[in-house]
């Protein structure tokens, strides 16, 4: 197992850029793409993600850990979604390694597990389907409700 630890700045930016995420869909119900990508959301995401064989974040509290894969995973759904919906951004070129990643994650839970295969699947809808469709929806409002609301619901204590 290859372990590689992500310095403190790079662990702050993270939880900066995801917390920022969920504050931006905050107004909305489900996931919405059309974000700055390589702006504001600039770092290559799926890179973050541990899978069964690399371990990234051993020395930050687990809270943090948590926060940094599920977001991170919300990150990669939402740039995946931004692609589909044909704003192109810096996924576009990474869709197979992002894939190959997220396929290799271990599930934590069950709720874990439903958030690695709705990124799984909109990211297979990105490299073979180009195309928007109720299934798309679907999956955003999940994602949403099960990460963004939820994250508020239980860090803030605000009942979204």
């Amino acid at each position: 197992m290859r372990r590689e630890e992500v310095d403190h700045t790079t662990v702050a930016r993270l939880i900066r850029d995801i917390c920022y995420l969920y504050h931006e869909f905050a107004d909305y119900r489900s996931i919405m793409p059309d974000l700055d990508f390589g702006g504001i959301y600039s770092l290559p995401y799926w890179e973050f993600l541990e899978t069964s064989d690399y371990v990234v974040f051993e020395s930050i509290p687990s809270e943090d850990a948590a926060l940094i894969r599920e977001g991170c995973l919300v990150m990669t759904f939402t740039m995946a979604a931004d692609y589909l919906e044909g704003q192109g951004g810096q996924i576009g070129d990474n869709l197979l390694i992002c894939r190959t990643l997220v396929e290799r994650m271990i599930p934590v839970d069950e709720r874990d597990d439903k958030l690695i295969d709705a990124v799984k699947r909109i990211l297979q809808m990105a490299e073979t389907e180009r195309r928007v469709d109720a299934e798309l929806h679907e999956l955003s409002f999940w994602v949403y409700n099960e990460c963004v609301r939820r994250y508020f619901s239980e860090r803030a204590g605000l009942n979204v």
